[in-house]
């Protein structure tokens, strides 16, 4: 019951990831004002139905079950994940953005499936991560930044990066800071190599 809530839980977690991939592409074709506006108002909708979830303790049907444990009095990783995606979108070059949301997408999925699967090589800290998961995940985040980004380089920062975030985030959401802190090292390392003109 608990390993298919959790299989449930990916789900979820892809749809949204394949949803905000898609509004990036489309702020190729309907503007980025426009795309951004959208999904500020899908955010607040979602926000609205968090409240309802948290404060007022309403039973949300048939998508209840998604939330962990620890989820039930605080907001899920799908609103840190919506609002990663916006100011990703916003702040970010496009491949950058792009590359930065198919590893939140894409790396955490494979490396769930993996450290559900094979856990023979558990970290030291945290425990419940195993090697198997993270180099399972840096493979995926690695081999995406090289098909996305202009420049190997960029994409081994990003994946080291979102590799790390996934590995070691414990209190604070990955969902908002994978894609933040892998996108805003990948843009760094994109000025600096235009800068420098390598690019």
């Amino acid at each position: 019951m608990q390993k298919s809530m959790e299989l449930q839980r990916k789900g979820a977690h892809l749809l949204v990831g394949l949803f905000l991939l898609l509004a990036l592409d489309l702020t190729r074709f309907l503007g980025k004002q426009f795309i951004l506006l959208t999904l500020g108002f899908i955010l607040i909708l979602f926000l609205q139905i968090e409240f309802f979830r948290i404060e007022l303790k309403k039973h949300i049907p048939f998508v209840h079950h998604l939330w962990r444990d620890h989820e039930k009095n605080k907001l899920g990783g799908e609103a840190f994940f919506l609002l990663g995606g916006i100011l990703s979108i916003s702040s970010f070059d496009y491949t950058i953005a792009l590359a930065a949301l198919s590893m939140v997408t894409f790396g955490d999925l494979v490396a769930a499936l993996v450290g559900n699967t094979f856990h023979h090589y558990p970290l030291r800290y945290p425990k419940h991560k195993s090697w198997e998961s993270v180099l399972a995940e840096f493979a995926v985040d690695l081999g995406l930044g090289i098909f996305i980004l202009p420049h190997a380089l960029i994409a081994i920062i990003m994946a080291l990066t979102a590799t790390a975030i996934e590995t070691f985030s414990i209190e604070l959401d990955d969902n908002l800071l994978v894609p933040l802190f892998a996108g805003f090292n990948g843009h760094i390392i994109l000025y600096l190599l235009t800068f420098f003109r390598i690019l």
